[in-house]
């Protein structure tokens, strides 16, 4: 995905507030310590197609190398991402990917969120599925 615009870099700002948002709720928020990796979970969905009585997992990925090696620092209102050089990272990077892996193997995630009515074959589903980012 490319960010040509202001704008685009405050929606990818906002979407790695939304990651550590997905970190904090599993309990793994980062202080200071380890660093970030270039591929983080972006969040994941379970989801039961009915009638087939099978489920369907939604996984979301963020792929960026300028963050391999960061670190979130959380400091109350003084939060931020420092880069593995030590430099103050106040943009996200402007290249980035968004990976959204679906899948009907038998992950051991959560139960299913919700059902969806789909009359077709699963598998038929996985192989017409596409995705729209806005």
């Amino acid at each position: 995905m490319k960010l040509h615009s202001p704008t685009g870099c405050w929606t990818a700002l906002i979407i790695i507030i939304a990651a550590f948002s997905l970190f904090a709720a599993a309990g793994t928020l980062l202080k200071s310590g380890p660093g970030l990796h270039s591929a983080m979970p972006a969040g994941y969905d379970v989801v039961m197609l009915k009638p087939a009585g099978v489920n369907l997992s939604i996984m979301g990925l963020i792929e960026c190398p300028q963050l391999e090696g960061a670190q979130h620092v959380a400091s109350g209102l003084q939060s931020r991402i420092v880069a593995a050089d030590g430099a103050r990272m106040d943009k996200f990077p402007r290249r980035f990917s968004f990976r959204i892996t679906a899948s009907l193997r038998k992950i051991v995630l959560d139960a299913p969120a919700s059902a969806l009515d789909f009359s077709g074959s699963p598998q038929d589903l996985l192989l017409k599925l596409k995705f729209r980012i806005r």
